[in-house]
């Protein structure tokens, strides 16, 4: 440690707070020495705290040599929603690639018994970014929700909408993911929060209407044949107004598109408790079995799909009730 860290708030190093666990140590300096400090700022703007507190110097020193930091509670969430209304709603877009084989049905999380939301991430944490932080907010967040749900069902569905980055740390993504996987024990560490989201959308009056989802710079329509039937797996974000569609945080109006108009039977309205909920978000269950009803192409980049919800020949998944 550097020997008169005193002074250390007169150089021409920076403030202490900002300070990295190298130059503390009289290691060389590097860009991750410039990393650590814009973390720093980018943490106090987001939370309105600074990263590293102490009442004296040494101690200071002291928290940023453990590089152990925790994110301080209440956290100043109203800023989340204003830079997140500026980003690309990804979730909409996670459609994923149709499996090239049939799947076994999902069995098995129905048995579980429902439990708190902490509880029921308890076995896929290690996956997720601030998942008990994301948890804490969604619960804040729900506790104006006064309807049919519980504050962990009416949480767990907030928690599914929440998007950071990076995706692949967000609980959406990876449950998603796993969904569409043939292997399906690999879902069972999913198995206690697919029963707490599941049981709170079926509890939920069901849409029965025309909702829109898509995905930019890719063409579907080779991989979805006219009268034949699919099925998607994962959860699918929509919405039923054609307008939210056109916009830049969804497809946007040029460039390569690929829309599917879905006469849903078992669409979930869930705005009311979503994190964005001007996106009036319609969500469809997993293992939504659909028929293809035709596709045309009015413009060069933009590929409309038709389709339908329609019953499956057999159990995809069995409900949570």
């Amino acid at each position: 440690v550097l020997d008169d860290v005193g002074n250390l708030a007169t150089t021409i190093i920076g403030t202490p707070y900002y300070i990295s666990p190298e130059i503390f140590s009289n290691t060389p300096y590097d860009q991750k020495t410039d990393i650590w400090s814009l973390g720093c700022c980018m943490y106090e703007i987001v939370s309105l705290h600074q990263a590293f507190e102490a009442t004296d110097m040494n101690s200071l020193v002291i928290k940023i040599l453990r590089e152990r930091k925790l994110l301080p509670l209440p956290l100043a969430t109203e800023i989340v929603p204003v830079e997140g209304s500026k980003q690309t709603n990804y979730r909409y877009f996670d459609i994923g690639d149709l499996p090239d084989q049939t799947l076994l049905p999902i069995t098995g999380y129905n048995k579980k018994s429902l439990t708190s939301l902490e509880n029921a991430v308890r076995d896929v944490e290690h996956l997720l970014d601030d998942i008990q932080v994301k948890i804490i907010i969604a619960k804040k967040n729900v506790q104006k929700c006064h309807g049919i749900l519980s504050i962990d069902e009416s949480a767990a569905i907030q928690l599914y909408t929440m998007e950071t980055l990076p995706l692949d740390r967000c609980l959406y993504y990876n449950l998603n993911k796993t969904l569409r996987t043939a292997n399906r024990r690999e879902l069972e560490p999913w198995f206690t929060y697919l029963k707490l989201l599941l049981t709170a959308l079926y509890k939920l009056p069901s849409v029965r209407r025309t909702v829109w989802r898509g995905i930019k710079n890719v063409d579907l329509s080779g991989e979805y044949q006219e009268g034949q039937c699919y099925t998607w797996w994962n959860l699918s974000s929509c919405t039923d107004t054609l307008t939210v569609m056109q916009t830049t945080q969804f497809l946007g109006t040029s460039g390569l598109r690929t829309l599917f108009a879905i006469e849903c039977e078992n669409g979930k309205e869930i705005k009311d408790y979503s994190y964005v909920r001007n996106e009036k978000e319609i969500l469809l269950p997993p293992a939504t079995h659909i028929e293809v009803l035709g596709k045309i192409n009015p413009a060069p980049d933009l590929h409309i799909i038709h389709v339908r919800e329609i019953a499956p020949p057999y159990v995809l998944i069995s409900p949570p009730l």
